[in-house]
Protein backbone atom coordinates (compact mmCIF):
# COMPACT_ATOMS: atom_id res chain seq x y z
CA UNK A 1 0.00 0.00 0.00
CA UNK A 2 1.25 3.31 -0.87
CA UNK A 3 1.42 5.88 2.16
CA UNK A 4 -0.10 8.85 -0.36
CA UNK A 5 -2.81 6.06 -0.89
CA UNK A 6 -3.02 5.30 2.75
CA UNK A 7 -3.48 9.08 3.60
CA UNK A 8 -6.13 9.76 0.56
CA UNK A 9 -8.55 7.10 1.94
CA UNK A 10 -7.67 6.88 5.72
CA UNK A 11 -7.90 3.57 6.66
CA UNK A 12 -7.78 1.50 3.62
CA UNK A 13 -7.60 -3.00 3.13
CA UNK A 14 -6.60 -3.89 -0.10
CA UNK A 15 -7.47 -7.61 -1.33
CA UNK A 16 -5.54 -8.58 -4.37
CA UNK A 17 -6.64 -11.94 -5.82
CA UNK A 18 -4.02 -11.57 -8.73
CA UNK A 19 -4.25 -11.86 -12.36
CA UNK A 20 -7.03 -14.29 -12.67
CA UNK A 21 -10.66 -12.98 -12.12
CA UNK A 22 -12.34 -14.22 -8.93
CA UNK A 23 -16.00 -13.65 -8.24
CA UNK A 24 -16.39 -13.01 -4.91
CA UNK A 25 -20.23 -12.58 -3.22
CA UNK A 26 -19.31 -11.02 -0.14
CA UNK A 27 -17.45 -11.29 2.69
CA UNK A 28 -17.34 -11.99 6.62
CA UNK A 29 -16.11 -9.18 8.77
CA UNK A 30 -15.98 -9.11 12.46
CA UNK A 31 -15.55 -5.90 14.19
CA UNK A 32 -13.14 -4.65 17.45
CA UNK A 33 -13.82 -6.90 20.11
CA UNK A 34 -11.61 -7.03 23.09
CA UNK A 35 -14.01 -6.17 26.07
CA UNK A 36 -17.18 -5.18 27.31
CA UNK A 37 -15.68 -1.81 28.19
CA UNK A 38 -14.42 -1.15 24.43
CA UNK A 39 -17.60 -1.98 22.69
CA UNK A 40 -17.38 1.87 21.59
CA UNK A 41 -14.24 0.89 19.34
CA UNK A 42 -13.88 -0.36 15.99
CA UNK A 43 -15.58 0.75 12.94
CA UNK A 44 -18.92 2.53 12.27
CA UNK A 45 -19.30 2.45 8.66
CA UNK A 46 -17.08 1.12 5.60
CA UNK A 47 -17.20 1.39 1.73
CA UNK A 48 -16.73 -1.61 -0.71
CA UNK A 49 -14.70 -0.90 -4.10
CA UNK A 50 -13.97 -3.61 -6.53
CA UNK A 51 -11.42 -3.22 -9.85
CA UNK A 52 -11.61 1.09 -8.09
CA UNK A 53 -15.31 1.08 -8.48
CA UNK A 54 -17.86 2.37 -5.86
CA UNK A 55 -20.09 -0.83 -4.83
CA UNK A 56 -22.02 0.21 -1.75
CA UNK A 57 -20.87 1.92 2.19
CA UNK A 58 -22.36 -0.62 4.83
CA UNK A 59 -22.95 0.14 8.44
CA UNK A 60 -20.98 -2.14 10.94
CA UNK A 61 -22.35 -3.90 13.61
CA UNK A 62 -20.88 -3.00 17.02
CA UNK A 63 -19.21 -6.08 18.30
CA UNK A 64 -20.30 -7.29 21.86
CA UNK A 65 -17.29 -7.32 23.92
CA UNK A 66 -16.79 -11.09 24.75
CA UNK A 67 -15.77 -13.80 22.85
CA UNK A 68 -18.66 -16.65 24.26
CA UNK A 69 -20.50 -16.99 20.10
CA UNK A 70 -18.82 -16.13 16.94
CA UNK A 71 -20.35 -12.39 16.10
CA UNK A 72 -19.67 -12.08 12.53
CA UNK A 73 -20.98 -9.69 9.87
CA UNK A 74 -22.32 -10.84 6.85
CA UNK A 75 -21.61 -8.45 4.22
CA UNK A 76 -23.22 -9.70 0.66
CA UNK A 77 -22.40 -7.59 -2.62
CA UNK A 78 -25.09 -8.55 -4.61
CA UNK A 79 -27.57 -6.95 -1.61
CA UNK A 80 -26.30 -3.57 -1.16
CA UNK A 81 -27.85 -1.34 1.26
CA UNK A 82 -31.32 0.16 0.66
CA UNK A 83 -30.30 3.98 1.78
CA UNK A 84 -27.29 5.81 1.31
CA UNK A 85 -25.46 5.90 4.42
CA UNK A 86 -24.11 9.72 5.34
Amino acid sequence: QDSNEAAAWGNLLRINFGEERQTVAGFNLWNYNKNVEDTCRGVKEFSVYCDERFIATFLCRKAPGHVRFDFKQVVLLDQPPARAVG
